[in-house]
């Protein structure tokens, strides 16, 4: 799902615990380009499906991100 509030998209990926938000700010010299930032992406041991849930969820960021992203936050393991 994305939302969009003073040109900022917030996307956030609901894989279970170890969810990701992915940011994208218009960029300050360029309006018709991004910035992408990500906070966290992952999914804890035992989750069900996990392979296939990070398969799903990388793709769709590499397809919106054209496969760059230009920081990541890691808020634990």
């Amino acid at each position: 799902t994305a939302k969009s509030a003073s040109n900022v998209t917030i996307r956030m990926y609901c894989q279970g615990l170890g969810d990701c938000f992915l940011l994208r700010f218009p960029r300050l010299d360029d309006a018709t380009q991004s910035t992408f930032v990500m906070i966290d992406c992952g999914v804890i041991i035992g989750t069900e499906r996990a392979s296939e849930k990070m398969a799903e969820v990388v793709d769709d960021i590499i397809k919106t991100t054209n496969g760059k992203i230009d920081l990541l936050i890691v808020t634990h393991e």
